[in-house]
């Protein structure tokens, strides 16, 4: 819910407070935004994406069940929404539970190339 959004996002920006004692709060809203989206914004919320996760684990990251999914969820039409190496370009911390579906035709290319959504939105535009 939006609710639930705004109470995700402001204790991210009291965890950077507390963490650390010189920031402001606008300073600790912009690092929080990098893994907790605007309220209202949320791909989970807007019915775009979904998480995976492994029960009785800390991390989905470096399970055998992630790997399998980085290697095969693009043949069902699914991305890695947030991948290492693109945080500049997507504006959010690596997600490695992160999944979002865009179909076949669209996840194989974004695969081939090693394209981000925003990268193979951009490139879909310039043609």
């Amino acid at each position: 819910s939006y609710a639930q959004q705004e109470r995700l996002l402001t204790a991210k920006i009291n965890s950077y407070l507390k963490r650390n004692s010189g920031w402001s709060r606008n300073r600790a809203r912009q690092a929080a935004l990098k893994t907790v989206a605007e309220p209202g914004a949320s791909e989970h919320h807007l019915g775009l994406s979904f998480d995976v996760n492994v029960p009785k684990t800390s991390s989905f990251a470096g399970t055998k069940q992630c790997a399998w999914l980085h290697e095969h969820c693009w043949e069902y039409g699914f991305i890695i929404r947030y991948q290492e190496g693109k945080e500049a370009i997507t504006g959010f911390s690596p997600e490695a539970w992160h999944i979002r579906f865009v179909g076949v035709q669209h996840s194989l290319v974004m695969r081939d190339r090693n394209l981000s959504l925003e990268e193979y939105l951009e490139q879909a535009a310039e043609q």
